[in-house]
């Protein structure tokens, strides 16, 4: 049976009917009987254009969405200060009523925001929605503003800096302003864009900054209708932190592009992310150290970065000796997904990969027998696995194979060969750590918007750490050399 559900939502009286006056973001801050709220109820309200409009209220019951009424960015009418939506579905018809100017008094409230007042004339089944869920007194969040383009602004806790935020309307060529004016008319710095501002913005073709020190958060790009191209693109460096994981070196050798790295950036371990600001520019000193020596952190030849953002659970369970990381641009870290995912770390127990696998990866290398397989990293929630195996040496040759796999299913695979002397018995994986079989740090997996993988991967041994990315490009992985460090111990 299909329901009506009439949602009334009534602005507070007393306000200028100017789009800036009534748009921006609003929360519920208490039900319509005076109660705490038990859900979290949003209200997106947009204004477009003079006499139009749209919103999108949202439900939330701890992180799940679990009601929604929205005009999909579409713009409905305002007349007599009021908008009227009607929203069918299969099994429940929503007409929503927007009144811009209700009799109310505010000082009964406290507070600059609005009324919700939803009524369902369903019939009283028992199957319609619990009112408490949304009906009540909602606030103007005023940490959120409103540009006339209907974008929206999160503001800082020290009130002069904002970033571009997730519910406004975001589409074709978006233009980062370098100001914004607040509801009081006090000026902004926009500092950037927030990681999921433009989720769900797949009409968005190209974003612009207005200002060389705005920065994009890592995935804030993702999901748009952006052009991506992977040779376009300037790759992460890789670095490690000194002791306090406060500061960060890219040790900058020359047989690797040295050209010159942005003045914010973002370091990325993992699925984790700080915000980075450039340093010193030491790569050209040769009276330094070039290598990894955490003991003298100060004296190595490369680019130096300081965290602006220091957020020690980054790096939850690992020591500063233990990490390398990545320093990316705002561009590389916007374009690219980095999913959460667990590895192996030193000492944990090795895990092998699966022997269906293991077993194919042999077949397709003509029979060649697989004589080590590990488990590297794996993505949590979903399907994805990076798998290291090692083939038995032929013709004085070693092979390894690095296998991204999706439910056993191998999705990329990329090899590496070397050529040794002597009866090869041992492996040659790790020729200087006396032929122990070694698995490689993954440092961050980028998953680019067309679903591509690129890993970040170190290898270490007791005498140097190796840097490289493994890029997806059709089944295959192109191997990219990042760069070796010597380690110095004394």
């Amino acid at each position: 049976m299909k329901k009506l559900i009439l949602i009334v939502i009534m602005m507070l009286s007393g306000w200028v009917l100017g789009a800036q006056e009534w748009g921006g973001r609003y929360f519920m801050v208490e039900t319509e009987d005076g109660s705490t709220p038990e859900y979290r109820a949003e209200l997106y309200l947009i204004p477009m254009g003079k006499n139009k409009a749209s919103f999108d209220l949202q439900i939330h019951e701890g992180s799940d969405l679990i009601l929604r009424y929205d005009t999909d960015f579409q713009g409905l009418p305002v007349k007599n200060n009021k908008i009227i939506y009607h929203y069918p579905d299969e099994e429940t018809e929503c007409t929503v009523e927007v009144d811009l100017k209700p009799v109310l008094d505010p000082g009964e409230y406290g507070i600059r925001g609005g009324f919700i007042r939803l009524r369902d004339i369903s019939g009283g089944d028992g199957e319609g929605l619990e009112k408490s869920i949304v009906s009540g007194i909602y606030s103007r969040d005023e940490m959120v503003l409103l540009d006339k383009n209907g974008y929206l602004y999160q503001t800082d806790e020290l009130g002069n800096e904002c970033m571009l935020r997730y519910g406004g309307h975001y589409f074709n060529k978006v233009t980062v302003p370098k100001k914004v004016k607040g509801f009081s008319g006090e000026e902004y710095r926009v500092a950037g864009i927030e990681a999921d501002a433009l989720k769900e913005s797949v009409e968005v073709i190209e974003v612009n900054l207005s200002d060389e020190n705005q920065r994009i958060a890592p995935g804030a790009l993702w999901n748009t209708d952006i052009p991506y191209d992977w040779s376009k693109l300037s790759l992460p460096k890789f670095a490690y932190p000194d002791k306090t994981f406060d500061n960060f070196v890219i040790p900058m050798e020359a047989a690797v592009d040295n050209s010159a790295q942005p003045n914010f950036a973002w370091a990325i371990f993992k699925q984790n992310s700080s915000l980075v600001v450039a340093g010193e520019d030491k790569h050209g000193d040769s009276d330094r150290r070039l290598g990894l020596d955490q003991l003298h952190f100060e004296d190595i030849q490369g680019q130096y970065y300081m965290s602006m953002t220091p957020w020690r659970g980054m790096f939850k369970g690992y020591e500063a000796y233990e990490v390398q990381v990545l320093i990316a641009d705002s561009r590389f870290a916007g374009l690219h997904d980095w999913p959460s995912f667990s590895r192996w770390k030193f000492p944990e127990r090795e895990q092998e990969a699966s022997e269906e696998l293991a077993w194919n990866i042999s077949r397709g290398n003509g029979g060649r027998e697989v004589i080590r397989s590990r488990r590297v990293g794996w993505l949590r929630g979903r399907p994805g696995e990076l798998d290291l195996f090692e083939l038995e040496h032929k013709d004085n040759k070693a092979m390894v194979i690095f296998v991204w796999q999706e439910n056993g299913v191998p999705v990329a695979l990329g090899s590496l060969q070397t050529e040794f002397e002597g009866d090869g018995s041992s492996s040659v994986w790790n020729v200087d750590d006396e032929g122990f079989y070694g698995i490689p740090n993954l440092v961050s997996i980028a998953i680019d918007p067309e679903g591509g993988i690129n890993l970040f991967l170190t290898k270490d041994s007791p005498e140097s750490v190796t840097c490289f990315i493994l890029h997806q490009e059709g089944d295959r992985f192109k191997y990219i050399d990042a760069g070796q460090w010597y380690r110095f111990i004394d």
